[in-house]
């Protein structure tokens, strides 16, 4: 398992795409599987920067990795409760005047991922992804 907490700025993803290409190195994932979880990890972090600057504290993220399948998990603490879940999809159909900011990277997250899991106690927010490996 592999560990990290950063503050909540945007400058920590630089330390996220480390730690993700550590955890890649040491697991001998692909190159598919490496830009899949950098660009959910981006993704996910950015929206907790972004959208829950009430955060009271860092943000923990935990990597593992079991039976061809990796873990990636991102803990916010002191924040309301978001669950991503039941964000609502993006209209792909809508009119340019019509379409709704925002959704399109949680949209990503649950299409590139396989599993996507959301957990809120104590003013923390979780959200687990999973994505199932071939080796």
């Amino acid at each position: 398992m592999n560990e990290l907490t950063i503050k909540r700025e945007i400058e920590s993803l630089e330390l996220i795409v480390k730690l993700i290409e550590k955890f890649v190195i040491q697991h001998k994932l692909d190159n598919q599987t490496s830009y899949l979880l950098n660009l959910s990890a981006e993704e996910l972090f950015t929206n907790m920067v972004k959208y829950s600057r009430e955060g009271t504290g860092d943000i923990n993220i935990i990597l593992s990795f079991d039976k061809n399948k990796v873990m990636m998990k991102f803990k916010d603490h002191g924040v309301d409760e978001f669950d991503i879940t039941k964000a609502r999809e993006p209209d792909f159909d809508a009119s340019l005047e019509d379409k709704r900011i925002g959704g399109l990277g949680i949209h990503l997250v649950k299409e590139m991922m396989d599993k996507v899991e959301y957990e809120y106690k104590d003013r923390t927010s979780i959200i687990t992804v999973f994505k199932n490996v071939e080796k």
